[in-house]
Formats: structure tokens, C-alpha cells, sequence
């Protein structure tokens, strides 16, 4: 990994490129004099695409997810209201009880009786009064950055998570001018207008943005520290590093993974040192300076209200341990673990160094361990979008602009993989690229595979993606077949493995569940209130329209219904009901009647299929 540094004086400023390479002939030349065309162009598209998805997805439940409380989205949405409440140092205990907490409060209870006499009140304020202690009491829950900024938004438009959907927006279509930036310094204006159209149309990248979740200024910010180290490597001045330190810094208050970053371009700036270890010095120490300036802040906070100094986010144990313990399972996103979990914390006191000892200590050896991150790499290259808080799926199906989206991981991983191989070959500011996607990959196999932790490292891979589509197109008009039949039956190889069929269904029982939790029964309650029947019947027939017809399965389909499944068809006989009463006060008795009846067949089914399993000897699903 080598930065050159060279002085100020010494750079051609000219067209920009850090190559110092004049505007070249032919295609690249004609695209580069048509640069502000290509970009208002793909901006516009970008902004366009947003506006369409926005259009379909308001007034529906996707937007409103946040209002699930066993999510990380209605956790920040609380948290960014206690701080507009008054409470600007998060200056309390503020961590969710969710039901796996619980249920590991449970287990720990039971297996350390003792540690029960510690902890008094009824038993959620035991639990939660234990989890503070684990969490660390006062400290951050997750790094604060992200809930501030939601504070701050709400503070001055007012509590509607649209305005952070918005602003979210916008950073993605910064996004794409930053990879179309970024493509065009280190390559060529071909392969910016390509990284351009890859992401304009990369659907998840969309989607992460109507999430109130981090995983779209992660993206952002990820990609614009890039452009910003392209943009200084060749400068020496110390007040453009510290800048670019006080960057790093910000980043990491918004997730501590870009601390990776951070200590890989200090390491780059040490690596390489044509003008002595003064100006090497010179510059790793501003960059220092201005990484510490953010952090300054957070260990004040901690200070002033009594939380270990230097803790920046509590989550950090917990989430190595459930995703690095033996019975970990890659490929079913977050899980925990009831049997590991209660010894773990108990001996280590939610300590992060003995918890990695004792996580560790959960395998058989080093093979065990080496394979669960095997199960990792092989999970994370897949075309599957792993949900957690939020399902990319069910978000498809309320919008036809994000169905109609033709890039998706499946397409882009193969060629980024290619691309990748290809640009190694030369040398160049790729590093920096290469550091941004390396510490994505690294937090993932360091924690779970899931679909809003891969989203940026998918859009740090549209470059190298663009670069092989280019170097395919360029040695087919060089009728270069040779290395275009090898370069393209590598990425059909890679695509196949990529492509490989998962036992996965796209949207799940929950999905539905949770839109009915936050959406459909609230506003059919109102609508009934007010005895808007036709309203009541519209909002449930609009439900009914994405929700796989439960009526029409039969006896043995619903005995082999388990867990969230057949909780979803519980919950569609008291809808069939509803829809049914609301169709008769309109005056649709017909269709009344029908639904009526598909309510009582259904219901008919599940008792008689429950009451089997209980038969010893028997089971539902057989």
C-alpha cells in the first residue's frame, strides 16, 4: 500500500487527474468535453428514480416501519427524541429491552440465581437494570452520530421521519457524482459514465435511504472520504490532512468501523516516504490531530455523565459474541445464542477483549472457528439481500420503480470481482478503494452478513464492476477475443457461484406482521372511529393485495405452517373478519358472505391442525 506525496508546487493542476495524463483522444476525450452534460444527465435520473419511490412508498407501511419497536429504526427514533425532549448528553441509561434480551436475561437468571438478589424490582426492570450493566450504563448505545443528526432534523421540520428520508436522498445522489468522481480520477471518464449507470440503477442503494437506519450515510460517507483522500493524496499541506482527519474522525463517531480507515491511511501515509520521515510525520500527525478533534467530544460527554471514558458504542461486545459463537448460523442474519451468551457476559462483565476470548473459546478449535468464517465469505457472495430491521423484497413489492431496477449484487459482484483483478495490474490511487472495501469486508466477517452492512461495500464495488465492462468493450473492439473470452467466462463462472439457489423466501410472514403491527391496524382502527366503512375497507383490501391468499391453502398446506406463518394466518382470520364486516356496512354483501367464509374455513383449519399436533404420536406437519 503506497501513497506518493508530492509537494504542492510541484502538481499540474490542468484537467483534473491524478494521473497528470492529458484529456486523451477519441471516446474519452469526447465524453470528457461532454462531462457536465453526463452528470446533470445521471443526477437527474438519480433524483427522478428517488422521487418515483418516494411517490409509492408514501402513505404505505414501508415508511413506517420505524414504528416497530423490536428494531434499531424505533430505537434511534427514540433516542433522537429524548435528545429534542432536552436531553442533549443522552445523560440516562438509554439501551432497548428487546425479546431476545429477555429471553437471555431469562437463561442467566436461571443459570446465576445469585446475581438475581442484585438487581431489584419486577422482572422487565431486573432485565433491563442487567442489560445497562452489560451495555455499560451511560454509554452510547450505538455510535451517537447518526441519532443527533435525526434529532436535528426533527428539531427544525418537525417529528416526521420523511425530512431524514430526504436528506438521505440527497446523500445518495451525491453518491452517485462521488462514483462517478471517484471512477473517473482513478480511470477514465468511460469508466465514470458506466460506475454512473450501475449505480443510478443499483436498487438497494435506493432503498437503504427510506430506512431510518445508517446504512445510506455510511454509504455516502464512505464513498466521499475516498474522493477526499484522491483528492490530497499529492498534497502536503498539514491543514488539508487534519481536514481530512477531522473527516475520519466524524465518521467514526458515526460507526466505529471506519477507526479500519482510519488506521490504514495512516499506515499509507507512513508507508511511503520520498521526502523524508519529516513530511511523513508532518502529515500523519494532522491527521491524528483531526481525528482526535471529534473524539474529544464523545470522551467529555462520557465524562460529565459518569460513562466509561472511552466508550463509543455498547453494542460492540454483544454483537461479536452472537455472531462469532459456535452455534452461530451465516446465512440466517442476526441470531443469538441463549446457550453461550449468559456464561459469556457473566464471566467477561460485557467487557470486549475477555468476551472475544471467551466467544472464541466456544469452538472445538481453530478449524471450527476458521470455518464459521468460511460460511461467512461464501454467505456475504450471494445475490440474496439478507434483511434485518427492514426487507429489501417487501419494499419491492410496494414499489414497481424498485422492481423495475436492473442492477442488483448478483450482477455487480462477479464483475467487481474481475474488476478488482484487473486493476491490480497497474498502479494508481486504487488503494484507497481497495482500504474502504477491505474494511466493509472485515466488519462483516466480524459480525453477521446482512443486507444494510453489504450495501456500501457494493457501492465501494461498482467501480471496479465499471472497470470491468470497460476493459470487456475494449478489447472486443480491439478484437482482442483471447482475453475477452477469458475476462467474460470468468465473470459467467463467478455469476453462476454468485447466482447459486438459497432456500430463502424474499418476503417473509414477519414482513407482513410487522406492516399490519404499524400500519394497516392503526389506520382501519381510525377510519373505524370514525365510521369511515369504506375507508376501513379500502385500507384492508390494500393489505390483502400483497398477502399471499391463506384461504386457498388447504388442510395439509396449513399443518405444515409454523412459527411467523402461522401466526400471519391467525392474524388474516381476524382481517378476512373485518374486511368482511366493513364490505357489509358499504353494502357489498356478496363479497361479504365470501369473505366470511374464507375467514371461517380458515380458522376451521388451524384448530383442527393445532389439536393434531397436540395428539402424542402426531404432528402438524406431517
Amino acid at each position: 500500500m503506497v501513497v506518493i506525496i508530492v509537494p504542492e508546487r510541484s502538481i499540474s493542476l490542468g484537467r483534473p487527474s491524478l494521473s497528470g495524463r492529458p484529456v486523451p483522444k477519441g471516446l474519452d476525450g469526447w465524453l470528457a468535453r461532454r462531462r457536465p452534460l453526463i452528470l446533470a444527465v445521471l443526477l437527474t435520473a438519480a433524483c427522478l428514480l428517488r422521487l418515483g419511490v418516494f411517490v409509492e412508498l408514501n402513505g404505505g407501511p414501508c415508511l413506517g416501519m420505524d414504528r416497530f419497536e423490536l428494531t434499531d429504526m424505533h430505537f434511534f427514533r427514540q433516542w433522537a427524541r429524548a435528545i429534542t425532549a432536552g436531553d442533549w448528553l443522552t445523560d440516562r441509561s438509554l439501551h432497548p429491552l428487546h425479546e431476545w434480551h429477555r429471553q437471555i436475561a431469562a437463561a442467566y437468571f436461571a443459570g446465576y440465581p445469585e446475581a438475581r438478589a442484585n438487581f431489584p424490582g419486577d422482572d422487565r426492570a431486573v432485565e433491563q437494570a442487567l442489560w445497562n450493566r452489560w451495555y455499560g450504563g451511560k454509554g452510547f448505545h450505538q455510535e451517537p452520530l447518526y441519532p443527533y443528526l435525526i434529532a436535528l432534523t426533527t428539531g427544525l421540520l418537525g417529528d416526521d421521519v420523511r425530512w431524514v428520508f430526504l436528506w438521505q436522498s440527497l446523500l445518495g445522489i451525491g453518491g452517485v457524482f462521488l462514483l462517478f468522481e471517484i471512477s473517473r480520477r482513478l480511470w477514465s471518464d468511460r469508466v465514470a459514465l458506466v460506475a454512473g449507470v450501475l449505480a443510478v440503477g443499483y436498487g438497494p442503494l435506493i432503498f437503504s435511504e427510506f430506512t431510518l437506519l445508517r446504512t445510506a450515510i455510511i454509504t455516502w460517507t464512505g464513498l466521499f472520504l475516498v474522493w477526499l483522500l484522491l483528492a490530497n493524496q499529492n498534497r502536503t499541506s498539514p491543514g488539508r490532512w487534519f481536514g481530512v482527519g477531522a473527516a475520519l474522525g466524524l465518521a467514526v463517531l458515526l460507526k466505529s468501523i471506519f477507526l479500519l480507515l482510519a488506521l490504514g491511511v495512516l499506515a499509507a501515509t507512513l508507508s511511503h516516504r520520498p521526502f523524508g520521515w519529516r513530511t511523513a510525520l508532518r502529515t500523519a500527525a494532522a491527521v491524528l490531530l483531526g481525528l482526535g478533534l471529534p473524539l474529544l467530544g464523545v470522551v467529555a460527554r462520557n465524562l460529565a455523565v459518569g460513562a466509561p471514558i472511552g466508550q463509543l458504542s455498547a453494542v460492540n461486545t454483544i454483537t461479536f459474541v452472537e455472531a462469532n459463537v459456535a452455534s452461530h448460523r451465516p446465512g440466517e442474519g442476526f441470531t443469538f445464542s441463549v446457550a453461550h451468551t449468559p456464561t459469556i457476559l457473566h464471566r467477561s462483565g460485557g467487557r470486549f477483549l475477555p468476551a472475544v476470548a471467551e466467544t472464541l473459546a466456544t469452538h472445538d478449535g481453530p478449524i471450527s472457528y476458521l470455518r464459521l468464517l468460511a460460511s461467512k465469505w461464501l454467505t456475504l457472495w450471494t445475490w440474496f439481500e439478507y434483511p434485518n430491521n427492514c426487507n429489501f423484497y417487501y419494499f419491492q413489492l410496494h414499489s414497481s420503480v424498485l422492481r423495475g431496477l436492473p442492477v442488483s449484487f448478483g450482477l455487480l459482484a462477479p464483475l467487481a470481482l474481475a474488476g478488482i483483478f484487473l486493476a491490480a495490474r497497474k498502479n494508481g490511487g486504487r488503494h484507497w478503494l481497495y482500504l474502504l472495501a477491505g474494511m466493509h469486508l472485515l466488519g462483516m466477517m466480524a459480525t453477521y452478513v446482512i443486507a444494510r452492512f453489504r450495501i456500501p461495500l457494493a457501492a465501494a464495488l461498482i467501480p471496479f464492476a465499471a472497470l470491468a465492462l470497460v476493459q470487456l468493450a475494449r478489447w472486443l473492439a480491439a478484437c482482442r477475443f483471447r482475453p475477452a473470452l477469458i475476462l467474460l467466462l470468468a465473470v459467467i463462472l463467478m455469476g453462476a457461484w454468485v447466482y447459486r439457489p438459497l432456500n430463502k423466501p424474499l418476503i417473509r410472514p414477519g414482513d407482513h406482521l410487522v406492516a399490519y403491527a404499524v400500519h394497516t391496524i392503526p389506520r382501519y382502527e381510525a377510519a373505524q372511529a370514525r365510521a369511515d366503512w369504506a375507508a376501513c375497507a379500502r385500507i384492508l383490501a390494500e393489505s390483502l393485495s400483497g398477502v399471499p391468499d391463506h384461504s386457498a391453502l388447504d388442510r395439509a398446506a396449513v399443518a405444515r405452517l409454523t412459527g411467523d406463518e402461522r401466526r400471519l394466518a391467525r392474524l388474516l382470520v381476524q382481517v378476512y373478519g373485518l374486511y368482511a364486516g366493513a364490505l357489509y356496512r358499504i353494502g357489498e354483501t356478496r363479497a361479504a358472505v365470501q369473505w366470511r367464509e374464507r375467514a371461517e374455513e380458515l380458522r376451521r383449519r388451524l384448530e383442527e391442525t393445532e389439536k393434531e399436533s397436540l395428539v402424542p404420536g402426531r404432528s402438524g406437519g406431517s
